[in-house]
């Protein structure tokens, strides 16, 4: 490699995970810096620390379509990065980086695994973003797909196989790792030790599953029976509010609000079990790779999900993977680790096993700055 490089990440929203990974790719030998744009902060993730770590630029919505203010793209250009890693590769945002950054050397991280289905203008604008996001695709010499699905999906857009790369990222897994349990957050919560604690850490919104995760919580299984569990629910997302009274009765439920990412690792150490019962969708991408699994595994939790997206890839053979839609297998699965106690600590000891060999952002920015040395 000749002389140092500078390198730049674009993703729409912050996630504490691609934080770490512009800030490990800043300290690797060759790199003389590296910068991360975005338009702002979603969900899950209030923290303001990270605004502070990374370029954020205003955005406004057009057809439901986040645009990035011209500045975004202004700057972009002027940085002129030697290589760029980019994030949400079917974006407006994302589409026309590639385009005003014509020196770089471009890698797309792709999370989509389903073809679209939108009808009316939204159909007539969809159909035209599609070409323009196939050719951008064909442009790349480097695709990561972040799940055995979204190479899939590349595949019956046409791209070639030899293109594309299947790495599921990773997280920080010196900070999110087993720790003793956070008494003081137990009390808070009014949760005795003795209890295995479920938690769902997703938002309460249907993409995420809450209506099934929902369900299980509610049924006979832990409402008229001592199961001596206690599952934590968020007390934010578009399904909440449907759920939100008859949970509120449950003595075996608790609900919590936002979380600084300190919290949010507390929150895992008193877990048991992480729960991701992500939705099977129609016509969308399912849960591509749901920041809760791989943070559970990370922390030594036991853990659940679907049967979509990215799920299996990340969690392999250290999880109990289910039939997506179906409360009834999710109930199951949950009673089954529930009841024996060894199989839940077999599940908890390999899930962070797992997480340590395929789910450590350090071995994760390194492949990714690895195959833009190589040019894939």
């Amino acid at each position: 490699m000749n002389g140092d490089k500078r390198v730049a990440i674009y993703a729409p929203y912050i996630y504490p995970w691609m934080v770490h990974i512009s800030e490990l790719i800043s300290g690797f030998e060759g790199v003389s810096e590296c910068r991360f744009f975005s338009t702002g902060i979603y969900g899950n993730y209030p923290w303001e620390e990270y605004m502070l770590r990374t370029n954020v630029y205003r955005r406004f919505s057009v057809l439901s379509e986040n645009i990035g203010h011209p500045a975004l793209f202004i700057d972009f250009r002027r940085y002129s990065a030697d290589y760029a890693i980019l994030f949400a590769c079917e974006s407006v945002n994302t589409q026309f980086l590639m385009r005003v950054s014509k020196r770089a050397s471009h890698l797309l991280v792709v999370e989509e695994n389903s073809e679209r289905a939108h009808r009316g203008l939204k159909g007539l604008l969809g159909y035209f973003k599609k070409i323009a996001v196939n050719s951008g695709y064909r442009r790349c010499g480097i695709l990561v797909a972040e799940s055995k699905r979204s190479s899939e999906y590349l595949s019956r857009l046409g791209i070639s196989e030899d293109k594309i790369v299947v790495i599921p990222h990773g997280a920080d897994i010196d900070k999110y790792r087993p720790r003793e349990k956070d008494r003081g957050m137990l009390s808070r919560m009014g949760i005795n030790e003795d209890k295995i604690v479920i938690n769902y850490m997703g938002e309460f919104s249907e993409y995420k599953g809450g209506e099934y995760i929902a369900e299980c919580a509610l049924s006979k299984s832990f409402e008229e029976r001592d199961m001596n569990v206690v599952f934590i629910f968020p007390n934010f997302g578009n399904l909440y509010d449907r759920y939100s009274a008859r949970l509120g009765k449950c003595k075996h439920v608790r609900i919590r609000g936002k979380m600084t990412e300190n919290e949010v690792v507390s929150l895992y150490s008193i877990s048991d079990i992480t729960v991701v019962p992500s939705k099977l969708m129609v016509g969308d991408s399912s849960d591509r790779s749901p920041n809760a699994l791989i943070e559970g595994m990370c922390c030594g939790n036991a853990v659940i999900g679907t049967d979509v997206g990215g799920i299996p890839d990340i969690m392999g053979d250290a999880g109990v993977l289910v039939e997506p839609n179906n409360v009834k297998a999710l109930e199951e699965a949950i009673v089954r680790l529930v009841s024996d106690r060894r199989l839940l600590a077999k599940y908890k000891r390999v899930s962070r096993e797992r997480a340590e060999e395929k789910l450590d952002n350090r071995k994760y920015a390194r492949r990714l700055f690895s195959l833009l040395e190589e040019g894939k």
